[in-house]
């Protein structure tokens, strides 16, 4: 592929766009007469930057060549100079991608990711799919639904996310480990280990004790710690690594640091509360002492 990366974009018009940022040229659109049929939400470049993944609301999920025709756009983008160039720069198009399935979710799919050649997809089924692009033919279906099932594919692994039947909760994916991060709507993430084939539950469960809310995306370090990202806020949540179990239990003493803390304080202000009691003792005693001075006197001097 070529030297600098391009930048793909999902677009409401029902096609994904591959863009030269140095230059702000398209340089190729993948849609068309086979193309997406509703919006593209998600969309990947696979490690070697030769496919591109795309899934959309349309249930579909396909892949693109990115082959050498695209290179030479590249490379004539490169070149083109918007201000001084003559003419509007043409993109290259293709109408038919390498692959077109439906078969993986029957809902809007709005993450989608390469692990090696495999693909990870999620929609709001309460699961993340890990999945071949082949499979047997579907024999019990008639060939209207099969055509519009689209090709084959055979789903190797199925990850059980809770709480997760909404829409934009994307998953993020860390190829150096492997593992699979995603968010709940309860304010949960869950990490899965893509290693482990056999187990759909998540390896490990991280809590964002501040809050009960959606968490929309997350993203994994490439060190090997996990951020969650909430709105407009940014939290460092804990490892991604059998050390997650040490960062629990840090959490787990600064917590009893802050009960300790919040213990001293009320003691602190019991003590301030006694300390003003006896002070407003003391002052209310000798005020009543002065004024029974100043009675005694006056009665006396009204007596001589």
């Amino acid at each position: 592929m070529h030297q600098r990366s391009p930048a793909p974009r999902a677009c409401i018009d029902h096609t994904a766009r591959l863009w030269n940022l140095n230059t702000h040229v398209c340089v190729c659109v993948f849609g068309g007469e086979k193309g997406h049929r509703d919006e593209v939400l998600s969309l990947d470049i696979h490690c070697t930057g030769r496919l591109l993944v795309t899934g959309g609301m349309d249930q579909a999920v396909k892949v693109w060549k990115l082959g050498d025709a695209i290179d030479q756009k590249l490379r004539e983008s490169d070149v083109y100079n918007v201000e001084t160039a003559s003419h509007a720069f043409q993109p290259s198009s293709q109408d038919f991608p390498t692959f077109s399935s439906r078969g993986a979710h029957r809902n809007y799919i709005d993450c989608v990711r390469w692990h090696g050649d495999l693909i990870l997809s999620k929609s709001t089924e309460d699961r993340i799919l890990c999945w071949l692009r082949e499979g047997a033919i579907r024999l019990d279906l008639d060939d209207k639904r099969r055509a519009l099932e689209g090709d084959p594919m055979t789903v190797l692994q199925r990850l059980d996310v809770p709480r997760c039947n909404v829409w934009y909760i994307r998953f993020a994916y860390a190829a150096q480990v492997p593992f699979v991060g995603i968010g709940n709507t309860t304010g949960e993430i869950f990490l899965y280990n893509l290693n482990d084939t056999e187990r759909s539950s998540p390896r490990a469960t991280l809590r964002c004790r501040d809050s009960k809310h959606p968490i929309r995306q997350i993203d994994i370090a490439s060190d090997g710690r996990k951020r969650q990202r909430q709105k407009d806020s940014q939290k460092h949540i804990g490892t991604i690594t059998n050390r997650h179990r040490q960062t629990d239990r840090q959490t787990d003493t600064k917590t009893q640091t802050d009960r300790q803390t919040d213990r001293h304080k009320d003691t602190d202000r019991q003590t301030d509360r006694q300390t003003d009691r006896q002070t407003d003792r003391q002052t209310d005693r000798q005020t009543d002492r002065q004024t029974d001075r100043q009675t005694d006197r006056q009665t006396d001097r009204q007596t001589a």
